[in-house]
């Protein structure tokens, strides 16, 4: 009995030690495919730059004065990345939803810093951005993970509702406090850039030393002292620090 009883806690604790090991290999697998995915939607941007004579695919369609939510860059996109599959991160567990469209699970999302709609619009533009008109494309933000239903998210939501005190209309209730607006594997996620790549980096990499979302072209209140200060000020999730 004894002995029995020694071999069932060297079972418990070899256990105890290997389980969070293959819980992050899963983890990396799942990474993986979220990064490989959005290679994929990254490819299918590029392929409509070329088709669209430099133009992105629109964030949301303009209709007679007013948004379809039902179609937004998704739909775009998908003569290029093909099946469901591309457009579900595998590690977020709100991608069994849909998202605003009702076609899409939730889980990517136009950069709408700068990718934004609503200001091309109000600016008396067709809603779509030119390739010729993004600063540095290797470095400005194009499509991220998200747990929202829109089909865009900017730089705004990286204030953690702890703080924004705004009631944060559509927030993920059963995230909890320690969690963001946007997906993450351990403390970063994963990027398509306006040239097309693909790649993993963290949350504050794409803030510090140098914003990556542009949003301060359309609203100087968000420069780079703005970035500086959600980090060293910790406004952000701890999920991202």
């Amino acid at each position: 009995m004894i002995e029995l009883l020694i071999v069932i806690a060297i079972i418990a604790i070899l256990a105890a030690v290997l389980f969070p090991v293959f819980q992050n290999a899963r983890e990396r697998a799942k990474a993986a495919k979220c990064l490989n995915n959005m290679k994929q939607l990254g490819t299918g941007v590029t392929m409509y730059l070329d088709d669209y004579n430099g133009c992105y695919p629109p964030n949301r369609r303009w209709a007679n004065g007013s948004w379809d939510g039902k179609w937004n860059w998704k739909q775009a996109l998908k003569p290029y990345a093909r099946g469901k599959g591309v457009y579900q991160c595998p590690s977020n567990k709100y991608a069994s939803r849909m998202d605003e469209s009702g076609a899409f699970p939730i889980s990517y999302a136009y950069n709408g810093g700068f990718f934004n709609d609503w200001w091309l619009v109000k600016n008396k533009r067709p809603p779509m951005r030119r390739f010729s008109e993004v600063p540095d494309p290797v470095r400005t933000i194009l499509i991220l993970e998200t747990r929202f239903t829109a089909p865009d998210s900017g730089p705004w939501m990286m204030v953690h509702t702890s703080y924004s005190g705004t009631g944060a209309v559509g927030y993920p209730a059963d995230l909890g406090p320690s969690f963001g607006w946007f997906q993450s594997h351990g403390k970063g996620m994963n990027w398509v850039y306006a040239d097309g790549h693909a790649r993993y980096c963290t949350l504050k990499a794409a803030c510090v030393p140098k914003e990556q979302w542009r949003y301060d072209l359309i609203d100087p209140r968000y420069d780079q002292r703005w970035y500086d200060g959600l980090f060293t000020g910790h406004y952000v999730a701890p999920e991202y620090e």
